[in-house]
């Protein structure tokens, strides 16, 4: 127990560090807590988490994909604007948390697949869905070379939010509602990563303090339901 609580506890506090190196504009600072934190979380779960290998194992590596989106996104912002790496360091980060978070909502679909279909699926995923088109329409500066990874992109977050309801339906008591918070988490940082980059300008002091606590909440939070609870498979 004290293990897995020390194992929750490390990576917040890294991820702090992250946002107040991003915050004094220390680089390497920044890149090395953001991606520490996410590799503790992957091996706290890969190794002691209370869900059958084949979740551990899929949870596991979307955390270690999110660490290379970490380390590549927190890095390519010191690079000079426009440059050849820092475009592809920003797609690989893109494309790294893109298929994390798409294995975090299909493992929760392929574990509980009865409630698919359940309505409060359905809704939530309506109404997501909704709430993400607007988001699209509305980005001022989005680029035509960007429409494409963008769209993938609201698409995989609202697959993530539908995920939610998926394990408030299917999860009973806490872990159902934590996984929902944290994912519908990702959600909200995610979007505040669209308006910061593609908004009318940039949120203050790079967005930081809005993104990465809400960022926080949504790793250490699935990381937390993964290590206390059996994710409600029986």
């Amino acid at each position: 127990m004290l293990l897995k609580i020390t194992l929750l506890a490390v990576p917040f506090l890294l991820y702090i560090a992250g946002m107040t190196s991003a915050l004094n504009g220390w680089a390497v600072a920044e890149t090395v807590t953001k991606v520490l934190a996410t590799v503790i979380l992957a091996g706290a779960v890969i190794f002691l988490a209370e869900v059958p290998l084949g979740v551990r194992l899929a949870f596991g590596i979307a955390f270690l994909l999110a660490a290379v989106g970490d380390g590549t996104l927190a890095y390519q912002k010191y690079l000079t604007p426009g440059s050849s790496l820092q475009g592809l360091l920003f797609i690989i980060g893109l494309g790294s948390f893109l298929v994390a978070y798409l294995t975090y909502s299909t493992t929760t679909f392929a574990v509980h697949s009865e409630v698919i279909f359940h309505p409060a699926t359905i809704l939530t995923f309506a109404i997501f869905a909704g709430i993400s088109t607007w988001q699209f329409f509305s980005f001022p500066n989005l680029s035509e070379e960007m429409t494409v990874p963008v769209i993938a992109y609201l698409v995989q977050a609202t697959l993530l939010v539908a995920a939610a309801a998926v394990a408030v339906v299917a999860i009973p008591g806490w872990p159902g509602i934590l996984f929902a918070v944290a994912a519908v988490s990702l959600y909200v940082s995610d979007s505040l990563i669209g308006w910061n980059i593609f908004g009318l300008a940039p949120l203050p002091l790079g967005g930081e303090p809005f993104i990465l606590p809400t960022y926080i909440i949504g790793q250490v939070g699935i990381g937390a339901v993964l290590l206390f609870s059996n994710f409600g498979i029986k």
